[in-house]
């Protein structure tokens, strides 16, 4: 007979195989259809939301939820789950599609309920989702509610800004709070990148508009560096921003605020690159860095480790922790949003 972890397990594990048939090419049914009508509503509530993204975002859920990533997972948890039947309040960001299936998943698998509050730009594709689990576990059907005001909850998980965040700290502030702020990602090239592993780079960069904490929004680049070859790059991955009308409103907004305050740039069609020592970007802005030693560049990204979601690079050896260009936006299923264990807060 199987644990409830189990058989709770094994229900994500059949969910995977199901969303897996949404992103199969030519793929007609009836579940598909709803998905892909589900798609098309998302973004007209939301055109940041364009469908390429939603569908990238399922394919993303599905290739967290592979196979060895749940057995891992199981190893790692399974002993410290708790079905104590505690309410976990999940306040969740809208910057990037379905972004709070990971806490889903995390909530559900310690042997919680799940209470969340969506983001108005994000509230049809993740609810489209949880169906899907119910049909396929219906004890899960008494666990997941979706509230526009949260009630009757024991713990609190909330994402937002930084200025949300201190709005977060005070209103739960009798409660158990797992609280998450602003983030952003960076990535480190030595300068010997092949164009393969610069496409990598761009997908990293341009996917979801740069708008997900994991996009990188700041690179460290040597003084040798070919801006050339990583422009070429950029204009071959900006197909899709080049369409979007919203984003490039914001490009031209800041391309014209850097040429009244005569900042130097560079432009790459759909990205603009400028000097500048911040992590944080505007949407259609990559800040530069150069360096002279990686060195100095590993301990400024120590320094700033408080704000950094992911470093991106193909250095080896360095004393930092990286991940291949390609991936930032590919998140494994124990990568927890800012090294916070959610698993545990929730079953603990």
């Amino acid at each position: 007979m199987q644990t409830p972890f189990a058989e709770q397990l094994h229900a994500f594990a059949l969910l995977r195989d199901q969303l897996s048939t949404l992103t199969a090419e030519n793929r007609n049914s009836d579940i598909t259809d709803a998905w892909n009508a589900m798609v098309e509503a998302q973004y007209h509530e939301n055109h940041w939301f364009i469908p390429e993204y939603s569908h990238h975002a399922l394919q993303a859920i599905v290739a967290m939820l592979n196979e060895d990533a749940l057995s891992r997972f199981a190893q790692k948890y399974e002993r410290q789950t708790r079905q104590n039947g505690q309410t976990i309040a999940v306040i969740s960001a809208g910057n990037i599609p379905m972004a709070a299936f990971h806490d889903l998943f995390m909530v559900l698998m310690s042997g919680n309920s799940y209470q969340g509050k969506l983001s108005r730009h994000d509230k049809l594709l993740l609810p489209f989702i949880t169906h899907l689990l119910t049909e396929i576990y219906p004890p899960f059907k008494t666990k997941i509610e979706y509230a526009e005001q949260l009630h009757h909850y024991d713990k609190v998980i909330a994402t937002g800004s930084n200025n949300s965040a201190r709005y977060f700290e005070y209103y739960f502030r009798n409660v158990p709070l797992l609280l998450r702020h602003n983030r952003h990602s960076a990535a480190v090239l030595l300068g010997r990148e092949t164009e393969a592993e610069l496409n990598a780079l761009c997908r990293d960069i341009l996917l979801y508009f740069g708008m997900g904490c994991r996009s990188v929004s700041k690179i460290f680049i040597p003084k040798s560096f070919d801006f050339q070859q990583f422009i070429k790059s950029i204009i071959k991955n900006s197909t899709l921003l080049a369409q979007h009308h919203p984003y490039l409103n914001n490009l031209d907004y800041h391309k014209t605020l850097m040429l009244m305050n005569q900042t130097p740039f560079l432009d790459a069609g759909t990205l603009i690159l400028t000097e500048n020592s911040t992590l944080a970007s505007p949407v259609g802005v990559l800040h530069y860095s150069f360096y002279d030693r990686l060195a100095d560049v590993e301990h400024s990204l120590r320094e700033d480790a408080e704000q950094l979601q992911c470093i991106v690079s193909n250095c080896q050896n360095s004393g930092i922790s990286t991940i291949p260009p390609g991936t930032a936006q590919q998140p494994a299923l124990c990568d927890f949003a800012d090294g916070q264990d959610s698993f545990l807060f929730a079953a603990n």
